[in-house]
């Protein structure tokens, strides 16, 4: 049982697994290491502590929503808030603010440099939630990953099926199961 569906409070194997689908991150690590973009479509160092990162443009969270770079910054703002109290709280721990440029623009700034920060950006503790929703992530996740909650019956069984609007190729698989 994954016990949480919000990426920042994931504590478990199960927990990453299960959000992982759900959610994006703005990098992906290559099976050969390389960091690659996920939902950032380029990226550059404007010095040594400030990313620059341009976001995929057309991105939708599963309700519609736009991903932007207001919700970037609401999301890694959100997890800072609560790193004190996250398990994956390190992983950010250098940020010190996240600006937004533009539209599909967000600034990254950490208080030194940093050069694990875009493949910190890719843990799924890191994934992009919507912010300011009101909702219980823990339990109604909204993401613009792969897939979709459908139903989650605590110990039981947790059902995602293919988010019809993820960009790129759907998944190969319509639904997953988890039991």
């Amino acid at each position: 049982d994954p016990g949480s569906l919000d990426p920042a409070a994931a504590t478990s194997t199960s927990a990453l697994l299960v959000t992982n689908q759900v959610y994006d991150t703005l990098f992906d690590i290559s099976p050969e290491g390389q960091v690659e973009g996920r939902l950032a479509a380029e990226w550059s160092y404007a010095d040594a502590t400030r990313l620059r990162v341009r976001l995929m443009p057309g991105v939708t969270f599963s309700d519609g929503a736009p991903l932007d770079a207001a919700a970037v910054q609401a999301s890694l703002l959100r997890f800072l808030a609560l790193r004190e109290e996250r398990p994956a709280g390190a992983l950010l721990e250098t940020v010190t603010a996240v600006e937004v440029q533009d539209a599909l623009t967000v600034v990254v700034e950490t208080s030194g440099p940093f050069a694990p920060l875009t493949a910190h950006l890719a843990h799924p503790a890191t994934a992009i939630v919507p912010g300011g929703r009101g909702r219980d992530l823990a339990v109604e996740p909204v993401g613009s990953g792969p897939f979709e909650l459908v139903e989650w019956l605590p110990s039981e069984r947790l059902l995602l099926r293919a988010n019809s609007d993820h960009r790129g190729d759907p998944p190969p698989i319509p639904e997953l199961e988890l039991l």
